[in-house]
């Protein structure tokens, strides 16, 4: 087979075979330099954890369902209650991308083009899947009752963060968790760093011995930034989100042999896995506040739940929220 390219010379498969591989060697360097980008980001998450519990914001058919089923569902990130504040970074990552200079790559203006034209859940490779369980630091926060607890009539199940997480660790050893960060200058700052190595390796590709190799160079860079991206900026929400004061536990799974299932919420079926509490719910789950709009209804309802599907959790408390909301 020959191999031509804008009138270059023609390269046999033998030659395009190995310059692959001097392409996905540099891609790997690449890679490398992602997740340093990642891991710095993992470091200061770290540093601003704090508090040993953590609430789970839900309506009566989570709650429900997670005392039935003694389990937590962790979620397809783009099927979160609302995923829009999850596209925060990747958002700026597309920015970074296409600010000029204009590298006149074909291939990668035709990707840059592709990214502003679809929502990344369409962009991202297949394997890359994130999936991800929501929880705050606030017990009694105005904002999350309304958006995630039915607009106040719901719950909010207390967790022991220790617990959790070394639970988690179990059943999801490549998983992770963290607080989530509140700074849109740093997440700009990360995507910024990505999109700006990612498009100075491909100008030296095209401009170098493997130019030959850069449809395949784009395709391989492009892939390997928009999988840092998105784990990057599942770290981030936007500033306008703080007084949510998020701890997030997050699993990227091994799409071939991992367990996905299924669920019906409202009026659509979403992916998710389950984290199963079993004989450690009694460490885990330690108590739930009923929502300021819930009323006597929501309080006979989590107390109903609990006697018939609480086990070992059924004298947990019952607390109400005290802000003044009827929602």
């Amino acid at each position: 087979m020959q191999i031509s390219s804008g009138g270059r010379r023609s390269i046999d498969e033998t030659e395009y075979e190995e310059m692959i591989k001097i392409v996905a060697s540099q891609v790997d360097s690449f890679a490398a330099e992602c997740r340093d980008q990642i891991e710095d980001t993992s470091i200061k998450s770290i540093l601003s954890s704090r508090s040993e519990k953590v609430y789970h914001y839900t309506n009566d058919y989570g709650l429900e369902g997670i005392l039935k089923k003694k389990e937590l569902w962790l979620t397809d990130i783009f099927s979160l209650n609302d995923p829009t504040e999850l596209l925060h970074g990747l958002d700026m990552f597309r920015v970074a991308l296409a600010e000029p200079p204009n590298l006149g790559i074909t291939r990668l203006n035709d990707k840059i083009k592709e990214l502003n034209e679809l929502n990344p859940a369409q962009v991202l490779p297949s394997s890359a899947r994130f999936f991800v369980l929501s929880t705050s630091w606030h017990r009694n926060d105005l904002g999350q009752w309304r958006s995630y607890a039915d607009n106040g009539r719901g719950f909010a199940l207390e967790f022991d963060r220790l617990e959790l997480s070394k639970h988690f660790d179990t059943t999801f050893p490549g998983g992770k968790y963290y607080a989530v960060i509140y700074d849109d200058a740093d997440v700009m700052s990360k995507m910024g760093i990505i999109a700006q190595r990612a498009k100075n390796i491909l100008q030296n590709i095209s401009n170098g011995p493997q130019r030959y190799a850069i449809d395949d160079a784009v395709d391989m860079v492009i892939e390997e930034s928009l999988r840092a991206a998105t784990e990057i900026a599942l770290y981030y929400k936007h500033s306008g989100y703080k007084d949510e004061q998020e701890f997030r536990y997050v699993n990227i799974p091994d799409v071939k042999t991992a367990l996905i299932e299924n669920r019906r919420r409202h009026y659509e079926i979403v992916e998710y896995q389950a984290l199963n509490l079993s004989s450690h719910i009694s460490n885990i789950v330690r108590g739930i506040t009923v929502g300021p709009s819930g009323g006597a209804n929501s309080r006979k309802f989590a107390a109903d739940v609990l006697r018939i599907y609480g086990g070992s959790v059924s004298n947990i408390p019952i607390s109400s929220s005290n802000i003044p909301y009827r929602g």
